[in-house]
């Protein structure tokens, strides 16, 4: 007592040796990408902010749709590419792409919802949306496809 403990922990030798970790994927940066994200969830819409900042993108965020319509109305040139939830209070994500098309049809639109609303990969695209994830997404997925479409090659 009072003279500590010595532990010995002896492991097995490695039959054979050991894979380096494949390299991390580059890091993908969203530089001169301006994101509208449109989620009635503040804490979710907080979360996506930092993160997709974090990245390099420019993010104007709103929790409610009728908000983000009214802004995008007077800055639709400065949107390079919107992100909206389905199902929200006031209108839906559906209603929300419709609107943005209206004042910019070329905007692509990302459809990010946990809900299942009947759009899919394959019909996106007649539902006004340029792609569809489902939440929980990863965030390198996420900025990925942001910046793929906002910068087609």
């Amino acid at each position: 007592p009072g003279k500590g403990t010595r532990m010995d922990i002896y492991w097995p030798r490695a039959a054979s040796p050991v894979e380096e970790e494949e390299e991390a994927e580059a890091f993908i940066s969203g530089e001169g990408i301006s994101v509208l994200v449109v989620d009635d969830l503040v804490d979710y819409t907080d979360l996506l902010t930092l993160n997709l900042e974090y990245h390099g993108f420019n993010v104007k965020a709103f929790s409610e749709p009728e908000k983000a319509v009214s802004f995008f109305s007077e800055n639709s040139g400065a949107v390079d590419i919107a992100l909206v939830d389905y199902m929200m209070p006031g209108m839906n994500g559906k209603e929300v792409a419709r609107l943005l098309h209206v004042l910019r049809p070329d905007l692509p639109i990302v459809l990010l919802s946990g809900y299942a609303c009947g759009i899919t990969s394959d019909n996106a695209y007649e539902n006004g949306f340029s792609a569809i994830l489902e939440k929980p997404v990863e965030v390198e997925l996420l900025c990925r496809e942001l910046s793929k479409l906002a910068r087609p090659e």
